[in-house]
């Protein structure tokens, strides 16, 4: 049981981790975006 929560607890920490960075890489895009005036 503990082996199977701390497997669902990693998942959820790699998805949240790649769901954070993602957000992140598209604020920093926008602000480029935005200071090159295109």
């Amino acid at each position: 049981m503990g082996a199977v929560m701390q497997y669902l607890f990693l998942r959820f920490l790699m998805i949240g981790g790649g769901v954070l960075a993602l957000v992140i890489l598209l604020f920093v895009l926008a602000l480029i975006w935005r200071r090159t005036g295109r």
